[in-house]
């Protein structure tokens, strides 16, 4: 790579440059989109892609200035947001101590390293040959101790234990220890520190694992239709409010799921739901949008927010005799201050 970098410009090196920069777009986009879909679901993600960006102005700014962060991360900044935006290092720093293992140098065995100067008899196991350094993905030469900048990936133990194979010696001049394993003494394992982080892991499990338990596995966005919000029925006596549903069904199996309203609700100003499909199947794992229009009496609205309770009946579609799973959402109505009076 070096070697091309360094060469003049002619049709191979344009190439190779073209489909470098294209196989890094692509992985670019990939990744942004994948992050996209974590937040608007893998179906709501390939629907997007094939309509045009006007459509989805807000998701398309996002995956454009996220895709163009990403290739240039790739294709320039590399190593340097190892060294410069990366967290790792700061907090590897802040929680290691002399019994942390890292990747190390055992500078014992290997210095004096060989040069000028030094006698075949008094220098160390190191060749000097550089090879830690040049693999390393940040530049650093771990032979001067730990560093923030070492991400652990072990590329320096590698090359160093080829090295060390075709001179003869020991493999493990550098290798995973502690400072004072590097030094002869032994290491503690259960430390204040340990326990700590231990205690601290733990109560992250066990609340990651409450979060994924307890969540709704019918997950409803209800959103007003800024089209037509509502409409005046039967001389002003009867309102229609139009919302926008995004439904995601994150259940194991096929469900049916219909909408309706609680009876301490519905009787209140004669309200009732309507969807363009009822009951509507979802495949697991699967997002849908729908309409939802509510019908209700207009003299329910009063000039403080009127709010009602709609509740979603979950049933497995394989089966029906199964008593339905109930989700409530609460949604705002509004009608035209006339239509009040």
């Amino acid at each position: 790579r070096k070697k091309l970098a360094a060469d003049p410009w002619t049709p191979e090196k344009l190439t190779k440059r073209s489909i470098k920069w294209f196989l890094y777009l692509i992985a670019s986009m990939i990744i942004t989109h994948s992050f996209l879909a974590y937040f608007v679901g893998s179906e709501r993600v390939f629907e997007m892609v094939r309509h045009s960006p006007t459509e989805n102005p807000t998701s398309f700014i996002v995956i454009l200035v996220t895709t163009a962060l990403v290739l240039f991360d790739f294709g320039w900044f590399r190593e340097q947001f190892c060294i410069i935006a990366c967290p790792y290092g700061r907090f590897q720093s802040v929680l290691m101590d002399e019994h942390s293992l890292t990747v190390a140098y055992d500078e014992q065995r290997g210095e004096p390293r060989k040069e000028k100067g030094v006698s075949a008899d008094e220098q160390g196991d190191c060749v000097n040959c550089r090879r830690c350094v040049q693999v390393c993905p940040t530049g650093i030469d771990i032979r001067y101790g730990v560093q923030m900048e070492c991400i652990g990936c072990t590329a320096c133990i590698d090359a160093c234990d080829a090295v060390m194979e075709k001179v003869k010696k020991p493999k493990g001049l550098i290798r995973y220890d502690t400072e004072r394993g590097l030094e002869g003494k032994p290491t503690k394992l259960g430390r204040l520190r340990v326990i700590l982080y231990s205690i601290i892991l733990l109560i992250g499990i066990i609340g990651l694992t409450l979060v994924v338990s307890t969540r709704d596995l019918l997950k409803v966005n209800i959103v007003r239709s800024s089209n037509t919000p509502f409409q005046v029925i039967e001389d002003g006596k009867r309102v229609i409010n139009h919302f926008k549903m995004n439904i995601r069904n994150q259940y194991d199996s096929t469900v049916h799921v219909v909408f309706t309203v609680p009876p301490e609700h519905a009787q209140r100003g004669n309200i009732t739901l309507t969807t363009p499909v009822s009951p509507i199947e979802m495949e697991p794992q699967s997002s849908l949008r729908s309409d939802l229009f509510v019908f209700f009496d207009a003299s329910i609205i009063s000039l403080e927010k009127t709010v009602i309770s709609i509740e979603a009946q979950v049933r497995p579609i394989d089966s029906a005799k199964e008593t339905p799973q109930t989700h409530r959402y609460e949604v705002p109505l509004i009608a035209p201050m006339s239509s009040t009076r």
